[in-house]
C-alpha cells in the first residue's frame, strides 16, 4: 500500500507541476494512456491523480469527451479573488476572536521562510505552492470547521495558481507583506491584519480588464 500511495503522489505532483509551468496549457486534453506510457505505470495511479486534480480545480472532465486542464477567464479570476477575500477576512477575524496562541500562528514563518527561499532560487512552481500553504494555513489557524471545508470545496487557490502565478512571482514585497501579517495576527489586530491580507492578494487582478 505504501508503495502505491507513494506512486500516486509522484504523479500527482509531476502532473501538477507540468500544468502549473505551462507545459499543459488550459484547455489541453489529458489522455490516460499517453500520460501513463510516458511515466511506465498503469493507468490506475494516473486516473487517481487525475481524480484529485479534478477536486482542486485544475482539470475537468466532460462525460463522453475526456479530461482537460481547466480554462480559467478572467471573470473567473476576479470572481474567485473576491471570495478568496471575504474567506481570509473572515479566518483572520476568528483568529483574533479566539486569540489564537501565538506560538500556534508561528508557524506561519516556516512557510514564509520556505516561500523566500524558492522565490530567491527562482522556483516559481515551488513559490506558488507556498503561497497557497501560508494563506490556506491562515485558515486552517481560525479552528472554524465550516470555513475550512468551504475553502477546501472552491478551487480558490488553484485559480491563483493557474492564472495568478506570474504576478505572484513577481511580488517583491510578498514575503515582507507575509511576515507583518504574521506580526498582525500574533498581536491579535484584527484591522491590521486584513488591510495586509488584502494588499496581499489583490494585486493578482492587476492584470484583469475588470470590464471582461
Amino acid at each position: 500500500m505504501t508503495l502505491n500511495k507513494t506512486l500516486g503522489e509522484r504523479i500527482l505532483e509531476k502532473l501538477k507541476d507540468d500544468i502549473l509551468s505551462g507545459r499543459y496549457q488550459p484547455g489541453d486534453r489529458l489522455l490516460y494512456t499517453e500520460i501513463a506510457s510516458k511515466m511506465n505505470v498503469s493507468m490506475t495511479p494516473v486516473k487517481e491523480a487525475l481524480l484529485r486534480l479534478e477536486q482542486e480545480g485544475i482539470v475537468k472532465t466532460i462525460p463522453r469527451k475526456g479530461t482537460y486542464v481547466t480554462q480559467i477567464t478572467d471573470r473567473d479570476v476576479i470572481e474567485y479573488t473576491q471570495l478568496r477575500v471575504a474567506l481570509e477576512l473572515l479566518a483572520a477575524d476568528l483568529i483574533c476572536e479566539k486569540k489564537i496562541a501565538a506560538g500556534e500562528i508561528r508557524e506561519l514563518d516556516a512557510i514564509n521562510k520556505e516561500l523566500k527561499k524558492a522565490l530567491d532560487e527562482d522556483r516559481g512552481t515551488d513559490s506558488i505552492a507556498k503561497d497557497i500553504e501560508f494563506h490556506y494555513a491562515i485558515v486552517k489557524l481560525s479552528k472554524n470547521k465550516r470555513l475550512i471545508e468551504l475553502v477546501q470545496q472552491f478551487p480558490l487557490t488553484n485559480i491563483q495558481a493557474l492564472r495568478g502565478a506570474q504576478i505572484m512571482v513577481k511580488l517583491s514585497r510578498i514575503v515582507e507583506t507575509h511576515n507583518n501579517i504574521i506580526e498582525a495576527l500574533c498581536n491579535h489586530n484584527a484591522r491590521l491584519a486584513k488591510k495586509l491580507l488584502r494588499e496581499n492578494i489583490m494585486p493578482q487582478m492587476s492584470i484583469i480588464d475588470t470590464k471582461s
